[in-house]
């Protein structure tokens, strides 16, 4: 589930792992190659809303809703 800081809402690893289908180690890989932008709190990556809708739509994912990732 996602966490929210204030008005903005964070994606964790895990978060897009299971909403997306993909394994951690794909979503670890899109931060390191930058294509997907992200910020590290502690040891953990997370995403904003604002960045992961920029990235899907980029990957061609049309009109992404966050309430398709938040379950």
């Amino acid at each position: 589930m996602a966490k929210q800081i204030g008005k903005i809402k964070l994606y964790s690893v895990k978060d897009l792992k299971e909403s997306l289908g993909v394994n951690e180690r794909t979503v670890r890989e899109w931060f390191k190659k930058g294509r997907l932008k992200g910020v590290k709190i502690g040891t953990e990556w997370h995403v904003t809303e604002e960045n992961l809708g920029k990235f899907l739509n980029a990957e061609g994912v049309a009109d992404f809703k966050s309430d398709k990732i938040s379950g």
